[in-house]
């Protein structure tokens, strides 16, 4: 068994972590096992005094950047629909929402959009556009509509219906926000 020398193994999804400590920088697991070369002695069982591998390269980089993909279409088409009305603020990286008094009202999950809507306005959206519930991990979320993505590309139409779930969340009871404790 050999150690990863100038790696430790801290996984992070499929990759592992350069012991630089920068979690922006990680070598994929196939990486390290194309480009590690390991040490001269095994660690595994000293008195047996083994030799590492031929042929392997010296990792010369103390890690690979993460490239994080850029804005998928969806999310472009999301972020204009939001700057239609400029009270509302864009929040979330990974998935993108907008909330008022701790009421989330709209979300962008997997690139897919759902609108929370009052109940009337939420069957009539449903039926015009044939669509459904939205859900999320398995779960439905039963105020909120799924947008379908030929609406999400029309702007114009669909922030109509942005104004509506804005309107309905300025109805609901505020969430108490929690404090970061320090």
């Amino acid at each position: 068994m050999y150690l990863l020398g100038i790696y430790q193994e801290a996984h992070v999804g499929n990759s592992l972590r350069g012991t630089c400590g920068d979690s922006r920088h990680r070598l994929s697991s196939r990486e390290a096992a194309l480009e590690y070369s390991p040490p001269a002695q095994a660690v595994g069982d000293a008195s047996k005094n083994e030799k590492a591998p031929e042929g392997r390269k010296k990792h010369a980089r103390c890690c690979l950047p993460i490239k994080k993909p850029g804005p998928g279409k969806n999310e472009a088409l999301y972020d204009k629909l939001i700057a239609t009305i400029p009270e509302i603020e864009r929040k979330g990286d990974a998935n993108p929402y907008t909330s008022l008094n701790g009421n989330m009202f709209t979300l962008l999950h997997q690139s897919r959009l759902a609108l929370r809507l009052p109940e009337a306005e939420r069957e009539a959206f449903q039926k015009k556009y044939k669509t459904t519930l939205f859900e999320a991990y398995g779960t439905v979320m039963k105020e909120y509509v799924a947008v379908p993505d030929s609406l999400l590309e029309k702007t114009s139409e669909l922030k109509r219906y942005l104004a509506q779930s804005y309107a309905y969340a300025k109805t609901l009871k505020p969430k108490p926000t929690t404090k970061k404790k320090h």
